[in-house]
């Protein structure tokens, strides 16, 4: 059996970045929080969840790490003419 290699919509499939680079793509359902809240999709011990969401108006209360800013870049690269930029937190 053959792995479907996708593309996958990061709105209805997150990622799971390995750390040996591999991708593992969690396919999005009415359960998935839970499933990971439970542990059910593994630990994340040096791996890291890649997803993307949008909002369409402020927040009605604001978030705070307990270890302070956190600042994670995922840079996917075309090539030719792709300009990094560093991130800076305040």
């Amino acid at each position: 059996m053959t792995a479907n290699p996708g593309p996958f919509s990061l709105s209805s499939t997150y990622r799971r970045l390995r750390s040996d680079a591999s991708i593992e793509p969690l396919a999005v359902d009415a359960d998935f929080g839970n499933k990971l809240a439970s542990g059910r999709l593994g630990n994340f011990h040096h791996e890291y969840l890649v997803t993307t969401h949008e909002f369409n108006a402020n927040w009605p209360h604001w978030e705070m790490h307990p270890k302070g800013a956190v600042c994670r870049t995922l840079f996917i690269t075309a090539g030719e003419g792709t300009q990094h930029r560093p991130c800076t937190v305040a």
